[in-house]
């Protein structure tokens, strides 16, 4: 079974930013619903908000072609909208750079589908407060395979040949009815159960 869950990727970016160091520096949390203060910022909050999978086709199990959406959310204060459009600036291209470069990341699924980006500055206090949302859609494929409980103890292989055989005889409880030929028959297999080995398993 192949299973990449989208909280071992949230996990992957978490650590790929703490270890880029962007303006954020070790300032990167997750769940996203992290309380942030004046002191905290600049910050990163990072959340598997959402995945989508589809079926690859009849396989005989199933296995999916899965996209996960991790964002990572940028929180900037500054004095003026200048400075705080240019924190975020940097602060979008670092986190890219960070994701996209990511050996750790980059292994685990099958593409980076998509990457988006969206920008707010806000001045309700006497700093302004700018807010930068990044979106990944990280495509993987996912296989479930059956878990089987039952355990196999042994095997019995039994034998009714072709030829030679019995073309008038009948014979009871035949190790494969279905494929025994009625009597007066041509060929075999006759019903004779000829040869017979047991496996038993400890």
């Amino acid at each position: 079974m192949t299973v990449l869950h989208s909280e071992v990727l949230r996990g992957l970016v978490v650590t790929a930013l703490r270890n880029a160091n962007t303006l954020a520096a070790d300032r990167v949390f997750a769940p996203r619903d992290w309380p942030v203060n004046s002191k905290d910022m600049p910050c990163l909050l990072v959340a598997d908000e959402r995945e989508e999978s589809r079926s690859r086709g009849a396989v005989g199990f199933p296995a999916l072609h899965t996209t996960a959406i991790i964002t990572v959310d940028g929180r900037v204060e500054g004095v003026d909208e200048v400075a705080v459009k240019a924190d975020l600036a940097t602060l979008r291209s670092q986190i890219k750079t960070a994701v996209l470069t990511s050996y750790e990341i980059v292994r685990q699924v099958e593409q980076i589908a998509a990457v988006r980006s969206q920008v707010a500055v806000s001045a309700e206090t006497k700093k302004h407060v700018g807010e930068l949302r990044m979106e990944f859609a990280f495509s993987y494929p996912e296989d479930f395979e059956p878990v089987v409980t039952d355990e196999l103890q042994g095997v019995d292989v039994h034998v009714d040949m072709i030829a030679p055989f019995d073309a008038t005889g009948t014979y009871p409880d035949p190790p494969f009815p279905d494929a025994v030929q009625p009597a007066p028959r041509t060929s075999g297999p006759d019903g004779r159960d000829e040869g017979r080995l047991t496996f038993d398993f400890p």
